[in-house]
């Protein structure tokens, strides 16, 4: 075979020789393509340099070669939709391309679902070579380790979707179980709204209300938790149809969602756990949660998923967050999460990412739900099907089975991913508990460990998309995703709940905003600005400054009961509202406050303060945080009534 191999490259390269000025462009799939030759200029865009041509199924057409370019790349650039003379870099860098370094033959073809450009020698020598020593390879592992381990694990063996075939949903609208639950929901808050404010509301407008938290890893996770617990024991929480959630407070979420799954109800004992937890290190792990994070890196390489460093960061996660859980840890899944709001008794969770692809895509934000994995571009998947391979919008077995659903400390990971972990320490302290097919996953991860100090830059997963027109990165193999802070509405999670698209909107947005820079509430001017760009309402804000010195403040228009009430609540600590009321019995139990500075928290140093770099408090760190989210939410209660009393009376005399 190597013989035929060089004979092969040698024809080539003497055929090359007699090869005039053309680029013959060879359709290899079974769909009409469009191609062009384009320069790839220095300022970021592409130009096309020939005629765009449209090639049948298994047909060919030869174009003049440009000339070389000293100054621009050369790039054969193709989809099955037809394509502008001048592509941004966004496109670019998003479409099927293969460089064009010398005239000939390129060949476009189909891998995986998604279209693929070869030159001659990848065509003909390389693709045929990796493919073969590819298959001995995975042999080698799959047999008989692969299959070892796909008939051992605990969590493919019993996956309840292991057989289940799933095809993307391609839909605007809110997904049908989700509709179900709006229903229940909406009945449950009517109860709650009267409880709450002390009212009658028959004949009233039933106002939807939605709480957007910001993310800032442990601050985050501890600060909302504890503004959660003060909601419920308030009677708020019973009230709210959405909670929307990013970075450290989808950590707080999840950890609710799954404790209320386990018979636990009560928010403020939880907040007592994370406040434990927080004080722990990632790399505290026994060699049994060794092992335990060990199995799901096997059995993703098992499956043959990419995996990347966030695997190792979220694996962590999980096992600090659900250490309660013993060997179910990492078989906590976001899909078990419809059973805690199937009878519409608890707020709906939204966690959210952003695309990695390119920066122009952050503008965008991927949704998780019980119910959904939803990407940017109206595709969906249920949660237990995310990670696994598609084609064409359809799953794809690997061998008899499907791969088990993502744990639910990966998806952590994805979520929380922003920020820095000092992953080569811990790496370094549990390194010697793994075993030595596990360590050689982890070293694949890592590269070098070096890396482990830098950004988690994203977290890849097998793209669901692949192959669907309506996707933007239907010619990629990987999905890539990282924290949702890097998103258009900076730290606040403001998209699923905006009212774009025709999909949910509340009349009142409760917006926790607990980011380390809330200076002229400069995130909240973010979502106006992105509501006035979508052309969707919101309140005027004429004035930004002072908003972040003020515990709680309620912007509206009452001239227009359309616009949505905003109740911004930032996470300082309001001198003026905290001498009110420090002496208050009511308020005893934040007693600590007295010395405990939020600002001057954030600004210490990153491995002692409050910044999202932290992921270790001390017990009076944690302990500050977590009572300055509560004491603010006891003491914005009464001006959270009034702003819901007055959404009621404006949107009842309209209606």
């Amino acid at each position: 075979m190597l013989y035929c191999m060089i004979g092969l490259v040698w024809s080539c390269c003497m055929g090359f020789l007699s090869l005039s000025a053309t680029v013959t462009i060879h359709n290899e799939t079974d769909r009409i393509v469009y191609a062009g030759v384009y320069y790839y200029l220095p300022q970021g865009t592409a130009e096309l340099k020939t005629p765009l041509v449209s090639i049948e199924p298994d047909k060919e057409v030869t174009l003049q070669e440009p000339k070389i370019s000293l100054s621009n790349n050369r790039f054969i650039i193709f989809d099955d939709q037809e394509l502008p003379g001048i592509l941004t870099y966004e496109q670019f860098k998003t479409l099927g391309t293969v460089r064009v370094r010398l005239p000939g033959h390129y060949y476009i073809a189909m891998k995986d679902g998604r279209l693929k450009g070869y030159t001659l020698t990848e065509w003909h020598v390389v693709r045929p070579f990796v493919r073969t020593h590819t298959e001995v390879a995975k042999a080698v592992f799959t047999q008989p380790l692969s299959l070892k381990i796909k008939s051992e694990e605990p969590a493919v063996q019993n996956n309840p979707y292991k057989t289940t075939g799933v095809t993307v949903r391609s839909a605007m609208q809110l997904h049908p179980d989700e509709l179900v639950y709006r229903a229940k929901r909406k009945q449950a808050v009517r109860r709650g709204l009267e409880k709450f404010l002390g009212l009658d509301l028959n004949g009233k407008y039933i106002p939807e209300i939605a709480v957007v938290i910001s993310g800032g890893g442990h601050r985050a996770m501890l600060y909302s938790a504890a503004s959660l617990a003060e909601a419920q024991n308030a009677g708020l929480l019973d009230t709210i149809m959405y909670i929307s959630s990013l970075s450290g407070s989808t950590w707080c979420l999840s950890y609710i969602v799954h404790e209320y799954m386990r018979g636990n109800r009560s928010i403020e004992k939880m907040v007592q756990n994370l406040v434990q937890k927080s004080t722990k290190s990632l790399a505290d792990v026994t060699s049994q949660e060794v092992g335990l994070l060990s199995d799901v890196l096997l059995w993703k390489k098992a499956f043959a998923q990419p995996m990347s460093l966030v695997d190792l960061y979220g694996l962590l996660l999980g096992n600090l967050l659900f250490s309660d859980y013993g060997d179910m840890r990492h078989r906590t899944y976001l899909s078990q999460e419809a059973s805690v709001i199937a009878d519409g008794s608890f707020p709906f969770p939204i966690y959210t990412a952003v695309p990695a692809e390119t920066t122009e895509f952050e503008k965008l934000m991927y949704e998780f739900t019980p119910y959904e994995v939803r990407a940017p571009w109206g595709l969906s998947i249920p949660p237990y099907a995310f990670g696994n391979r598609f084609i064409n919008g359809v799953r794809t077995k690997s061998g008899e089975l499907f791969a088990p659903e993502q744990p639910m400390g990966t998806l952590l990971g994805i979520f929380g991913s922003a920020y820095a972990v000092t992953l080569q320490r811990a790496y370094q302290e549990i390194e010697q508990k793994m075993a030595a097919q596990v360590r050689a996953i982890v070293g694949d991860i890592f590269f070098h460990k070096e890396v482990g100090q830098t950004r988690i830059a994203s977290a890849d997963f097998h793209n669901f998309t692949i192959g669907m027109s309506s996707s933007a990165i239907k010619n990629k193999k990987l999905m890539l995703m990282a924290d949702a802070g890097l998103g258009i509405t900076g730290g606040l999670p403001f998209q699923p709940v905006s009212g774009k698209d025709g999909r949910r909107k509340a009349d009142i947005y409760i917006i926790i905003d607990i980011s380390e820079d809330v200076d002229q509430a400069s995130d909240l001017k973010k979502i106006a600005d992105y509501m006035a760009v979508h052309k969707l309402k919101f309140p005027q804000i004429q004035n930004y400054q002072g908003l972040d010195r003020a515990m709680v403040s309620v912007l509206n228009d009452p001239k227009d009961p359309v616009v949505p009430t905003v109740i911004y609540m930032p996470r300082i600590k309001e001198q003026a509202v905290w001498d009110k009321y420090k002496s208050d019995p009511a308020y005893a139990q934040y007693s600590g406050l007295e010395q405990f500075s939020m600002d001057s928290c954030i600004k210490k140093m990153q491995a002692t303060g409050c910044t999202a770099l932290n992921l270790q408090y001390d017990v009076e760190t944690a302990r500050g945080v977590s009572q300055q989210g509560a004491f603010n939410m006891q003491a914005s209660m009464d001006a959270i009534k009034r702003a819901i009393n007055e959404c009621i009376d404006r949107k009842s005399a309209k209606t």
